[in-house]
């Protein structure tokens, strides 16, 4: 079977398919999407012709012909990063990896886990990044992934969750894919969302930390000296959302100090008071931590005289905490948390005198950041109104699907939060941009949050845009029947 032949079908001929498989380009990916919303088999065998003239040793991410994949749950990077795992991968292994990842193929998982833990030196954790393994951004993939080689690092969860902290392997995306597979496991919805495209080490520091106390005290005390040891924080005591034996703040001449006792350790930690509320300062402040391990005893005679000490206990103004919440909503998710643990009142809006801004709030801030997703769950819990409307706008149609496999997934989940806290779309421009650009798992989330899909667009709804840009998946997303 031909290439162009693999990948013709409705919405492209045979001739069609030779034109664009000659001149690959990303436009290209439309050719798989159409073969993938017709049949799965017929996928995953166009796939097998494709992968056959691809070239695997070295394996290059830069190959034109790859231009034409477009996976749900990884990218050809995430799909590099698996091949390089192996000596003398071919179509057949590249496959597997796909058939695990993005159909969860146990018997695939199995064969692909069986050739990395060939290439590993079975002592843990730090064998593997030797092999250059890395999980995906996006969270379904990152889980799959790690839940395919998540033996390796350890025989027991407890091994497992200390070797990712000790290592700081793959810059927290492989702990915070591995901690939040355990939590399933034992039935524990985790503090936050997964899906995270940057400062991944910051998200696997907390989810190792909090998964670590829930399978053992003395564990989550191991857990957290490395994570501290290993900088995983920034320097940042305050992202860990622990249940701390016991806790002092101070306020001295502008300087907050916090002390904060796990088990027979003391974590100590100081940084300007401005760093919390009010306009943000003009140079980032980096947090002092220490960590000191004796005995409890010791610990508790640390936390008395830290109690003891001169100073006076933090009040924060809530207007101060709104100012700097408003600020920072789209860039810092740990900040975000502390905030709202302070008192922060997410459900207001920006107080301005800008008419323009009015109405403006943090919801609609949060739109399109890489902590999307999560922000918005903390925000709705916290208050926040999902029906607000901006400039005529609700928070959901402020959301974009554009930004690749792993933003579709902050997008996707982010909605689902609104949506479930009474959220609706209400104007047609993200979803007309949906159709037109085939972003199909961010078009069914519109449509779950209640997109009017006889909206029409210069004589077009958007299920027609998309047919007309030859974007079948999206189609089907939006009421397309085949």
């Amino acid at each position: 079977m031909t290439l162009a032949t693999a990948l013709s079908s409705s919405l492209f001929s045979p001739a069609e398919a030779a034109r664009v498989v000659e001149a690959p380009s990303l436009e290209g990916r439309k050719l798989l999407d159409a073969v993938r919303a017709e049949s799965e088999g017929r996928y995953l065998e166009a796939l097998a012709v494709l992968f056959a003239k691809v070239s695997w040793v070295p394996f290059r991410t830069e190959q034109p012909l790859l231009q034409l994949v477009n996976f749900d749950f990884f990218t050809t990077t995430d799909l590099s990063n698996i091949v390089g795992a192996v000596d003398g991968a071919d179509a057949a292994f590249a496959l597997d990896v796909v058939r695990a990842v993005e159909f969860d193929d146990p018997a695939a998982a199995g064969r692909v886990k069986d050739r990395i833990a060939n290439k590993t030196v079975p002592e843990g954790l730090t064998a593997l990044p030797r092999v250059r393994f890395s999980p995906p951004d996006e969270p379904t993939g990152a889980l799959r992934v790690v839940g395919m080689v998540r033996e390796l690092a350890g025989a027991t969860e407890e091994e497992q969750l200390l070797s990712a902290a000790q290592s700081a392997f793959c810059h927290g995306r492989y702990g915070a894919a591995l901690a939040e597979l355990i939590a399933r496991n034992h039935g524990w919805a985790v503090p936050e969302d997964l899906p995270r495209e940057n400062e991944t080490a910051r998200l696997g520091g907390r989810l190792l930390a909090w998964v670590a106390q829930r399978l053992s005290p003395t564990l989550a005390e191991e857990v957290l000296v490395q994570l501290v040891d290993k900088e995983w924080d920034r320097g940042d005591l305050e992202m860990y959302q622990l249940e701390w034996t016991r806790e002092v703040e101070k306020l001295v001449q502008g300087k907050l100090t916090i002390t904060r006792q796990l088990g027979a350790t003391v974590f100590k930690a100081s940084a300007p008071f401005d760093s919390y509320a009010g306009a943000p300062p003009k140079k980032v402040t980096k947090w002092k931590v220490s960590a000191r391990t004796s005995d409890s005893k010791k610990a508790g005679k640390e936390l008395d005289k830290a109690a003891a000490a001169e100073g006076e206990a933090p009040a924060f103004n809530p207007a101060d905490l709104n100012q700097r919440l408003y600020a920072r909503v789209n860039s810092e998710r740990e900040r975000v948390a502390e905030l709202l643990r302070r008192g922060a009142v997410p459900k207001l809006a920006l107080d301005t005198s800008d008419a323009f801004w009015a109405g403006h709030t943090v919801l609609h801030k949060t739109a399109g950041s890489p902590d999307g997703a999560d922000v918005t769950r903390r925000l709705l819990a916290a208050g926040a109104d999902a029906t607000a409307t901006w400039r005529g706008k609700t928070a959901i149609d402020c959301w974009s699907g554009r930004g690749g496999v792993a933003a579709q997934a902050v997008a996707e989940t982010a909605l689902a939060h609104l949506t479930a806290a009474g959220g609706k779309s209400t104007h047609p421009d993200n979803l007309f941009e949906a159709a037109r650009m085939g972003y199909g798992r961010f078009a069914a989330a519109l449509v779950r949050a209640g997109a009017d899909l006889s909206a029409r667009v210069e004589g077009k709804t958007a299920c027609e845009v998309a047919l007309e840009n030859k974007q079948l998946r999206t189609a089907l997303a939006l009421g397309h029947r085949l």
